[in-house]
């Protein structure tokens, strides 16, 4: 069994409390984390390291950066993908059978805006990548936060959210070329009620549960037909001093 999770952790030195836990306490073999912010050389590594754990990094100080700890072996590769900013946000590894893929989406912005516009051109060359990827035959297992929301169930008031960042037509539509490009949306394997796993830190958010489903497993056919499970793991956005996201689990015959 290959024990999987995504999770933005908002920090990977302010959340390493509770990463060591989780990691520790769920015996995860891979685990893709986003939001790291923190350069490489500065990625506290050691304390993974002591779990078994080897750490697969591509970081920036203070904003964005991504990183890949794995017990399953795993080389680090490229894929045709180039960020219009230049930001880490990407990072894929192979894993034999199949590439994984851990992205962290920008938020983006409204319509009109420059940070609207860098994430469409984020998420189109996304797409390119996957598609010239799948078309060569390789398993593809895509996880991250992708900061959209897709269906309406995903967010907690489709009302309210309609026409906000992270529910914009425009975004939900690249979400959507994704799966039509042969990736399917692992969650809707194991569930059918609405679940979320990012809610903001105001207004009582989470206690209240108003949040989204933003943070995603999208796998090709292969790896879809391996998956036994796929969960939300709210007991860490509860701990104290949380990410404002919750670990995204899956597990997987290997």
């Amino acid at each position: 069994m290959l024990s999987f999770t995504t999770w933005n952790v908002n920090s990977i030195r302010a959340r390493m409390h509770i990463a060591v836990s989780f990691l520790e306490e769920e015996e995860i073999d891979v685990a893709f984390f986003q939001e790291t912010k923190v350069a490489d050389e500065k990625f506290p590594e050691e304390p993974f390291l002591k779990l078994g754990y080897r750490v697969i990094k591509k970081g920036q100080p203070q904003y964005n950066g991504v990183a890949v700890l794995t017990r399953f072996g795993g080389e680090k590769t490229t894929l045709d993908f180039e960020d219009p900013l230049g930001q880490k946000r990407l990072l894929a590894v192979e894993f034999g059978s199949f590439i994984g893929v851990n992205v962290y989406v920008p938020r983006g912005g409204y319509p009109g805006e420059e940070a609207f516009n860098y994430k469409m051109e984020f998420l189109r060359r996304l797409d390119r990548a996957v598609r010239k990827e799948l078309e060569r035959g390789r398993s593809l297992l895509v996880a991250g936060d992708l900061n959209i929301a897709p269906e309406e169930i995903d967010v907690f008031d489709p009302g309210v959210m309609r026409g906000e960042v992270c529910f914009l037509d425009e975004e939900r539509e690249a979400f959507r070329g994704l799966i039509d490009a042969g990736l399917r949306d692992l969650f809707w394997k194991f569930n059918s009620g609405k679940e979320f796993t990012w809610w903001d830190y105001r207004m009582g958010a989470f206690r209240r549960n108003l949040g989204l489903r933003i943070d995603h497993i999208l796998v090709s056919e292969e790896l879809y037909n391996r998956a036994i499970s796929c969960s939300v793991d709210r007991k860490y956005r509860g701990a104290v001093r949380p990410s404002d996201h919750a670990p995204l689990r899956a597990l997987f015959e290997v």
